[in-house]
């Protein structure tokens, strides 16, 4: 496995991971588990709508190394 390999799938593993820990954190909060669940998701949310765009960069950046 490639370093580049390694790192698209670092990026989607922790993709999943913060998308698994926002559904429970929002899920906790709702069920009236207060503040801290309320953190984790919005630390969840910030991290996917960083990490989203990165992985689609970082695809993009690939590509256009190859050709």
């Amino acid at each position: 496995m490639s370093l580049r390999s390694f790192h698209i799938f670092f990026i989607i593993v922790s993709l999943g991971l913060l998308s698994f820990l926002g559904a429970w954190s929002v899920q906790r909060a709702l069920e009236g588990s207060g503040g801290f669940n309320f953190a984790l998701a919005f630390c969840s949310v910030i991290g996917l709508a960083a990490g989203l765009p990165y992985l689609q960069w970082f695809l993009r950046k690939g590509a256009d190394a190859n050709s």
